[in-house]
């Protein structure tokens, strides 16, 4: 007992040798600007072994590798490419990582890159497109600011269909798109979220914040309301 005791149990060398060396994973794209909606991953594998790759993994990270946008998981085979269908967003950093296994150990890296896409916030605001109308009280269309350039202010517009585009509203955008609901009574009060289907009481509103809607025909506001 004293003899295993001292040699410790089990640890006696097993035939031949065992190494353990993981596979070293080098990611060679994307790298840097990318101006296509899709990336091709493409990497280089190699094993001090001479074990082959059994598996791979690709992920798209957020630009910090926090946060994983897309993982293809394990996929089995020896290839060193994968074209991803990650749809990338114009003007956006991320990372695209690759995780390989040789059936015992495994190996990763990452490499940052950009996409150069345009999108919405690539063009500066046009301001000759004409206004939406957002706002009608009492038969009368009103419309804010529709640009950060423009300050806010009223104007009003009649809401009776035009037979022809007069103004600089384009079609889009016309008054005949919308349908308007005339109201004189929100005494109900709120919590009506929909106030078009047959189980909707035409007297009951949704929200309102600092505004008295409980006299009949008629909306104020409130003392303390600025």
């Amino acid at each position: 007992m004293s003899e295993i005791g001292e040699a410790g149990l089990g640890s006696g060398q097993l035939a031949g040798e065992f190494f353990r060396d993981p596979p070293v994973v080098v990611v060679t794209a994307p790298s840097g600007p990318q101006n296509a909606e899709t990336v091709t991953v493409t990497w280089t594998y190699t094993s001090a072994l001479s074990k082959p790759q059994f598996t791979y993994r690709v992920q798209i990270l957020d630009q910090i590798g926090t946060t994983v946008l897309y993982d293809s998981g394990a996929i089995s085979g020896t290839d060193l490419t994968f074209d991803c269908p990650f749809v990338l967003s114009g003007g956006s950093l991320y990372q695209a990582k690759v995780i390989c296994s040789d059936g015992t150990d495994t190996g990763s890296d990452a490499s940052a890159f950009s996409s150069d896409l345009t999108d919405v916030s690539s063009y500066d605001v046009e301001t000759e497109v004409g206004s939406i109308w957002e706002v009608a009280i009492n038969g009368q269309g009103y419309r804010l600011a529709d640009t950060p350039e423009r300050p806010y202010r009223r104007s009003t517009g009649q809401l009776q269909v035009p037979r022809l585009a007069t103004g600089d509203t384009p079609f889009s955008e016309a008054i005949e798109r919308y349908t308007f609901v005339g109201s004189g009574d929100w005494s109900l009060g709120a919590g009506q979220k929909v106030g078009n289907r047959a189980g909707s009481d035409a007297c009951a509103f949704w929200y309102s914040q600092s505004v008295n809607p409980f006299e009949p025909g008629e909306v104020s506001l409130l003392p303390a309301t600025e």
